[in-house]
């Protein structure tokens, strides 16, 4: 597992401003079916992440229906901003950090998401979505090898030699 984050990170980043409304920034997030939206300043540069927990904060509790089909409608205190609610300082790696030490991190500080830095760049994220899909990718080869191994194994015995005989027999 020394592969480079950046072979698993996403890429196509959605952003906030830190002065955007916290209605307008969660409607962003439930749009792009995402969990982490990193906070940019006027310049571009990340100063905060909001996730899905530094949005329940800043929602109106009695309104908030997490069975409720609607999600969007959630009421949220009013006029509050972003930067209110955001989450800082940015947890960061760079492109090149290997996702075994990525994984480490997240555990040991007990995120979900890290921002991809490249100098001062925002580059990408990662997230424990992005890990999941990846070892479940990972289990799927392994287990489509192990079968492909056995059959070829079945295949190659004497009792997959006689079966093969009786099927092009026509028995």
């Amino acid at each position: 597992m020394n592969f480079p984050v950046n072979k698993y990170m996403t890429d196509r980043l959605i952003t906030v401003n830190a002065d955007d409304l916290l209605e307008d920034a969660y409607r962003k997030l439930k749009i792009h079916h995402i969990r982490h939206l990193p906070v940019v300043d006027e310049c571009g540069d990340i100063i905060g992440i909001m996730s899905e927990r530094d949005f329940q904060r800043g929602m109106l509790h009695a309104q908030y229906d997490c069975h409720s089909e609607d999600r969007h409608s959630v009421a949220f205190i009013k006029n509050s901003k972003v930067c209110s609610f955001m989450s800082w300082p940015v947890k960061t790696v760079s492109p090149s950090e290997s996702l075994i030490n990525v994984c480490k991190k997240m555990i040991n500080d007990k995120i979900s998401a890290l921002v991809i830095m490249d100098n001062d760049y925002i580059t990408g994220i990662i997230t424990h979505e992005d890990l999941l899909k990846m070892l479940v990718g990972s289990l799927t080869k392994q287990e489509t090898n192990a079968v492909q191994r056995l059959e070829a194994a079945i295949y190659n015995s004497p009792i997959g030699q006689i079966s093969k005989f009786l099927s092009d027999s026509g028995i």
